[in-house]
């Protein structure tokens, strides 16, 4: 069962009713997590991105408060549907969840220096122009690259060095 989430518009963080919903949301999420030890941390700080411990996560959302938009608990076991996901189940979950931030990352890129692969029609023949692209768009393919890459072999969850920066 999905705990109650009138706690999450409460705007005193010291208010009982809030302190009494960031220890329901933590007991939720660690029970549907497959890692006991961590999980990530939905404060306005971390917004997701950071595993932390029961006490770090606490202390983080009584501090900065949980993300406003945060009202589907994907990354905390509240799935499309079923609110009971497996472990396996939530790990596809999460996985699936990094995979669509990486897209996000490509989008980014892409609003910044342009569309890769996409071709305009100049009255060109694209396969006559043979020249090596300029300094900016350099760039954007290196970092496309990067973003594709793994920080370190065996890295799990598929995170980059890009998303580190």
């Amino acid at each position: 069962m999905i705990p109650n989430k009138e706690w999450m518009s409460i705007r005193n963080r010291r208010e009982p009713g809030f302190v009494d919903g960031v220890n329901n949301f933590i007991d939720y999420a660690f029970s549907h997590s497959a890692n006991k030890e961590a999980i990530r941390c939905p404060c306005t700080k971390c917004r997701n991105a950071v595993y932390k411990g029961r006490s770090e996560v606490q202390y983080h959302l009584l501090k900065n408060g949980i993300l406003e938009n945060y009202s589907t608990w994907n990354f905390h076991g509240e799935g499309a549907g079923n609110t009971q996901d497996s472990t396996s189940t939530q790990e596809l979950n999460e996985d699936h969840m990094l995979e669509d931030t990486l897209d996000d990352m490509d989008g980014l890129l892409n609003d910044i220096y342009g569309r890769r692969g996409e071709e305009e029609d100049f009255g060109m023949d694209t396969e006559e122009v043979a020249e090596e692209p300029n300094q900016d768009a350099a760039a954007f393919y290196r970092l496309l690259q990067e973003a594709k890459e793994k920080l370190y072999p065996n890295c799990l969850g598929g995170v980059s060095s890009l998303v580190i920066i």
